[in-house]
């Protein structure tokens, strides 16, 4: 699978400015760039789902920079979904759940394959507050299920890699995958902070095999895998 065994690349050039809608990058015939400042929407959410849909079978760009905004965060309220034969590289970037949203960060269309989520840097995917939603209450009180506070969500995915990234303030387990097939799970720094039971690290869920999981460190607030 491609996606157990991704080579290393050098496409993203450095810059020492923040303020970049547009990294400079090196020619490189294997990445058909989309940029994720090239487009806009109400919301950030509506922003990066409309750059997702575009850059379907090509490699969308996420910088720390966020245009429409002008700040150097992202704020989610809706979970992005990640279509099939897409990269998704963060380059320094930081995306964070909106407080009081019941939803994941990103997950994938049904029967999707070939899905790449690349961190460059210091990129960070964050669940901001937590929401009240927890095992023992899922399903009840108006509540709904607990998979809602996964922060990465991947049901039936063929071919998966999820790298160097950090994963903070996760509200429920980091990564949740079930029924995933030739995935590679790597150079994830996770941090749990407040440290609640429920916060597990990686959990491989019924129909997962062909998983490889490796270099995880930081602290959860149970299982790390």
């Amino acid at each position: 699978s491609p996606c157990i065994h991704t080579e290393a690349t050098r496409v993203l050039v450095a810059d020492e400015t923040e303020k970049i809608e547009k990294p400079l990058v090196e020619k490189d015939e294997q990445f058909d760039l989309v940029f994720a400042n090239d487009f806009t929407g109400e919301s950030d959410s509506e922003t990066l789902q409309r750059a997702l849909d575009a850059a379907q079978g090509k490699c969308l760009l996420i910088p720390r920079y966020n245009a429409r905004t002008g700040a150097m965060l992202w704020r989610i309220d809706q979970t992005l979904y990640v279509p099939s034969d897409t990269t998704v590289i963060l380059l320094d970037a930081h995306l964070r759940l909106e407080d009081f949203t019941y939803c994941n960060l990103f997950s994938n269309q049904k029967n999707a394959e070939n899905i790449r989520i690349l961190g460059i840097g210091s990129a960070t995917l964050d669940s901001g507050s937590f929401n009240g939603l927890k095992e023992k209450n899922a399903n009840t009180l108006g509540f709904g299920p607990i998979t809602d506070n996964a922060l990465l969500h991947f049901a039936g995915v063929k071919g998966l890699a999820v790298e160097h990234l950090h994963l903070i303030q996760n509200r429920w387990y980091c990564i949740f995958c079930i029924a995933c097939q030739n995935a590679r799970l790597a150079d994830l720094d996770l941090c749990a902070q407040p440290n609640f039971p429920d916060m597990g690290g990686i959990r491989l869920h019924s129909g997962c095999h062909k998983i490889l999981v490796e270099n995880i460190t930081g602290l959860t607030g149970e299982d790390p895998v």
